[in-house]
């Protein structure tokens, strides 16, 4: 911000300043020639042998010193030089800005942005990145140990899963056309055929099932807490959206016959992993900053942006059995607003500033619900 605007205040004043001395440039230029010159022929006429010749002051003796040639002037400022410092800060950013403590989530984050090195260009050991990764991977693996560097392990794991799903599939293409049967006995062990599970490709495609996009953190507390009034009427809704009068609130008047009362207790989490990505509640954070808590989700065509309230598991009886990983959001929208004139901050997004309000209006239309 302070480079843009030092540019915006100096830039024109530096542009007028170089066109005054290209302008005077030639004449100083010609001036420098003809006292070249001049030195030349004072060189060409001075005596072979003079007494005092070496003194100081006296003319035409080697005090007499070769004019310096004029440096041809150059603008002080560009116009592009703010864009190259912000794109500078943004790789700055991407590969510095990541928290170094193990307990926090992303650690190597930068070394998995591939879009964000390719914006920004060769910064920071670009070329070696790969072996990088793989080098921050081995590091840091540890299966029995989820404290740190569970980016690192949920890479190197699907990395294995994928392998083994392939070679599960190639498996079962060759296993109907062995070619004897050892070849197929082995296979059919492989694949854990007609017999529990035992082999390691049969255990990797029951992991398959079991491995979500979301896991969860660990619990808040093992004793249920009660949900807030918004997330009571979001849960409600939801549910009778799907099974129209299947529940009510605690305080309804005249509830539809049959319907049951929805519990208004349930477990809540201290973060979850989304795709590797740590979201910390903000009724979770020990930080001041709302950081981690942040989303943005994209529905269709359309853009909200929202902080993260609680993450919980909710179970009603005869309707949800708590498997399904729920969260609280305060939503918000962004505000069309322009900090200043000619913003070349939205060309980088990591550095863009934007400005949004909350949507108090849980019933505003096209909004979706917690």
């Amino acid at each position: 911000m302070a480079n843009h605007i030092v540019w915006d205040a100096f830039i024109e004043e530096a542009e007028n300043e170089h066109q005054t001395s290209l302008a005077s440039f030639s004449k100083r230029q010609a001036q420098f020639m003809k006292d070249w010159k001049a030195w030349q022929e004072r060189q060409a006429v001075q005596p072979s042998t003079s007494k005092g010749q070496g003194k100081k002051g006296k003319k035409g003796t080697y005090d007499d010193k070769e004019p310096k040639p004029l440096k041809s002037p150059k603008v002080r400022m560009q116009r592009g030089e703010p864009t190259n410092f912000l794109r500078l800060s943004a790789a700055l950013k991407i590969f510095c800005g990541s928290s170094i403590k193990l307990n926090m989530l992303p650690i190597h984050f930068s070394y998995k942005r591939s879009s964000d090195i390719r914006d920004y260009g060769p910064v920071y050991n670009f070329w070696a990145f790969l072996s990088e990764c793989l080098n921050k991977v081995l590091k840091s693996s540890n299966f029995n140990n989820w404290m740190g560097g569970q980016i690192e392990i949920s890479m190197i794991f699907t990395l294995n899963l994928v392998i083994s799903l392939l070679i599960f599939f190639g498996v079962r293409a060759v296993l109907p056309v062995a070619e004897n049967t050892v070849a197929k006995a082995l296979l059919e062990q492989m694949l854990g055929e007609g017999h529990e599970a035992s082999g390691t490709v049969q255990d990797a495609m029951t992991d398959l099932y079991a491995i979500q996009r979301v896991q969860l953190g660990p619990q808040v507390s093992l004793v249920l807490k009660r949900l807030s009034d918004t997330a009571c009427a979001a849960i409600c809704r939801h549910h009778n959206s799907k099974r129209p009068g299947c529940v009510h609130l605690a305080l309804q008047t005249n509830p539809p016959p049959g319907s049951q009362q929805l519990n208004d207790f349930a477990t809540f989490f201290e973060y979850g992993l989304l795709e590797g990505h740590q979201i910390t509640p903000l009724s979770c954070s020990i930080c001041n900053s709302a950081g981690s808590s942040l989303v943005k989700v994209v529905l269709g065509e359309k853009t909200f942006y929202s902080e993260v309230i609680n993450l919980f598991m909710h179970v009603q009886q005869g309707i949800t059995s708590g498997t399904r990983l729920l969260a609280e959001f305060r939503w918000m929208i962004e505000l069309d607003l322009v900090l200043m004139e000619d913003d070349i901050w939205n060309k980088l997004y990591i550095l863009r500033f934007t400005t949004s309000r909350y949507l108090f209006d849980i019933h505003a239309p096209n909004k979706p619900q917690a």
